[in-house]
């Protein structure tokens, strides 16, 4: 007779989730802090690039691994080792007097975000009772906006004090706060030592991949809209920099709030894949109506609004499905792995393509139908793993 499973800790995922968000901070704690960067340590524009997108290489490179590791050597393990590599490399990198040095310090950290993020979402379902699988690894899926959120607040007041160093300080010491809690927590019951059967598995069959696709669509257009918004404020509009800042960041704070909703409703028993289909066809009109009604003023900030709970709700469906593609629970960890590799892709190539787009013709009008046709595409790809099969769920 098997025992009934534990109830939801949701002490403990609160605490994994501040692990998120902390590694959530480390990633973006460079784009604000671009300008003194350049100014302390002389660093080219292609340098600069590489402080912002080294997190996203190792990302693509490490993260179906990192999924198979924590499989074999324990997700709070591997979390732990995530938020220790932040902190240290974080402190450390404030000692960098060269562009090499802040580089080699960025990329301890890209490993160690790649640990944290890959390995918390497993940990998360691995504390969470069965009915509420949905809600918790919805509730996940704010990581992201909640780094933001606390980068937007906390780095003008640090740059103040003292320049990107003092944001780098605060970036280690909130990961080390996280780290002591994170050990803390009681460790895992172990699961078989299956990390080969799992990668096999979750690499085997088709519905892992069609959802990875499609995050990585979605992802496509997110970071496209995140990155080019404040800079077609700017130059096409007039407004300020730091007004376009302050404006393009309501993507965030909303998409949080998408985020948690989307995770009640999905608690409720709303089905994960509507949701994103949804959400993605709704943003495929969304994002050209940014460009339309962009110097409206109250227009264009509730068309923001809806981007961010949009992307919030498509996010949160993401998380949600991923155990729904794993035919073992030692798969689960692999697939979250992948899932974070398309979040990758997609910051990757997703930017680059809008601006080739945009250079060639000189149109930003056209830049819009990359991310329109990277959401029908998710779309596309959430169609196609509805229609397959289920797999069965092996102990």
């Amino acid at each position: 007779m098997n025992a009934d499973p534990q109830p939801t800790d949701w002490r403990s995922i609160t605490i994994v989730w501040l692990a998120g968000a902390v590694a959530s901070l480390a990633l973006l704690k460079a784009s604000p802090a671009a300008v003194d960067l350049r100014t302390g340590l002389g660093l080219s524009l292609s340098q600069l690039a590489w402080v912002s997108s080294i997190f996203t290489v190792m990302t693509v490179a490490l993260g179906v691994f990192v999924g198979g590791w924590g499989v074999r050597f324990g997700a709070r393990n591997l979390a732990s080792l995530g938020l220790l590599m932040l902190a240290i490399a974080g402190a450390a990198t404030t000692l960098a007097a060269a562009p090499a040095a802040l580089i080699i310090g960025r990329l301890v950290e890209g490993t160690g975000f790649v640990l944290v993020v890959v390995c918390a979402p497993a940990l998360i379902a691995s504390l969470a009772h069965p009915k509420d699988g949905r809600l918790v690894l919805g509730v996940w899926a704010t990581w992201l906006p909640a780094g933001g959120i606390l980068v937007m607040f906390a780095a003008p007041l640090l740059l103040a004090i003292g320049g990107w160093r003092a944001l780098w300080w605060f970036g280690a010491l909130c990961a080390v706060i996280a780290l002591a809690l994170l050990t803390r927590l009681p460790a895992p019951p172990k699961t078989s030592s299956a990390a080969s059967v799992g990668l096999r598995l979750a690499l085997g069959q088709p519905r892992p991949w069609l959802l990875t696709l499609a995050f990585a669509f979605f992802v496509m257009q997110l970071y496209a809209v995140l990155l080019f918004a404040p800079t077609y404020l700017v130059e096409e509009l007039g407004y300020p920099l730091a007004k376009s800042t302050l404006i393009s960041s309501v993507v965030l704070v909303m998409a949080a709030v998408g985020g948690l909703s989307a995770s009640a409703l999905m608690h409720r028993g709303a089905s994960p894949a509507l949701i994103m289909v949804i959400s993605l066809s709704l943003l495929a009109g969304v994002i050209p109506s940014l460009l339309l009604f962009a110097d409206t003023g109250l227009p264009a900030l509730l068309l923001l609004v809806l981007h961010g709970l949009l992307s919030g709700f498509t996010a949160s469906s993401v998380y949600a499905q991923a155990p729904t593609t794993a035919s073992t629970p030692a798969a689960i960890g692999i697939i979250m792995g992948l899932i974070m590799a398309g979040n990758g892709l997609g910051i990757l190539v997703g930017p680059p393509i809008v601006a080739t787009v945009i250079e060639a013709t000189g149109s930003w009008q056209l830049g819009t139908l990359v991310p329109v046709i990277a959401c029908v595409s998710g779309v596309v790809c959430v169609w196609i793993l509805s229609r397959l099969k289920t797999p069965p769920v092996d102990p």
